[in-house]
């Protein structure tokens, strides 16, 4: 019996090994050509939004190369539907230059404030393109409308702790701005940028190259509220940490505050946990600048 047992084993490796011998020998490693032509391409860390500066006529777009030997200009194609903006329709680069400016200029009047005018910017010489980095760029314009710097003021949150055991409430200095457009409505500049609940806090959650704004609406001082909106903090697996109001608050003597659960915290990289954890506030509020007085 153990002499059978032995003979089936033998057979079944043996099957195996011919197997995979056999699959072997009929595979070919082919190794990948080697990148071609100039290498032009668009870096992958370029901002999702650029904001336009009031009275600015014009931005640039970087465009790198990896070969710099000659001058050289490549063909761009450009989709941007409001016809508000002249897009060249070639980048030129100079001999030794791996960097060339593609400027995009715009009558900044004719513009829309706070409207976002999405553009894609793609190379048209497939040949000359590299696979480091973007053959096509897609990123929006906008023209922000103006806010008016009131000052630093004091934020105690509870947000991030009514969702996260063994967190406890912190206090931020931060800078509170007001639109010069519509008087009651508050930003905090970078709410979250110097939090000490060791999660990362950047522009857009994605990219440090913008400050994250939380808008407050407080036109309605005894109806304060909070639209859904990033908080500038990206979690690792939880994606945008994002806040939003769901019951009003008030604003009274300078001081912001929201009822018990009326401020709820939801992630776009896990909805599931989104509908498990709300974060039921009950000490979130903003303390304005001494010298500022927010009510009429």
């Amino acid at each position: 019996m153990k002499a059978i047992k032995k003979l089936l084993y033998f057979l079944a490796v043996a099957g195996t090994t011919m197997f995979a011998s056999s699959c072997t020998d009929d595979l070919e490693y082919t190794p990948a050509g080697q990148p071609s032509g100039q290498q032009v391409y668009f870096a992958v860390d370029l901002a999702e939004t650029i904001n336009l500066e009031e009275n600015s006529s014009s931005v640039t777009i970087p465009v790198s190369r990896v070969v710099t030997d000659e001058a050289a200009s490549f063909s761009i194609f450009a989709t941007e539907e409001s016809g508000l903006f002249t897009i060249p329709s070639t980048v030129d680069f100079a001999a030794g230059e791996s960097t060339a400016n593609l400027v995009i200029t715009y009558t900044y009047s004719a513009l829309t404030q706070d409207q976002a005018y999405s553009c894609t910017l793609t190379i048209g010489d497939t040949e000359n393109t590299s696979p480091y980095g973007m053959t096509s760029y897609e990123f929006s314009l906008i023209a922000p409308s103006p806010w008016t710097s009131l000052g630093e003021g004091t934020l105690t949150d509870d947000v991030i702790t009514g969702a996260f055991s063994r967190v406890e409430n912190q206090v931020f200095t931060v800078e509170i701005q007001e639109s010069d457009n519509t008087p009651g409505m508050y930003r905090i500049v970078d709410p979250y940028i110097n939090n000490q609940y060791k999660l990362s806090a950047d522009g857009t959650g994605s990219s440090s190259n913008y400050s994250c704004y939380l808008v407050i609406n407080a036109t309605d001082p005894e109806a304060v509220t909070i639209s859904k909106q990033n908080m500038g903090i990206l979690g690792t697996d939880l994606g945008d940490f994002q806040m939003e109001s769901t019951a009003p608050g008030t604003l009274d003597n300078g001081i912001i505050t929201f009822p018990k659960g009326g401020i709820e915290l939801s992630f776009t990289g896990y909805q599931v946990l989104s509908r498990l954890i709300k974060a039921a506030s009950s000490r979130w509020c903003f303390r304005a600048p001494a010298t500022w007085r927010l009510l009429p």
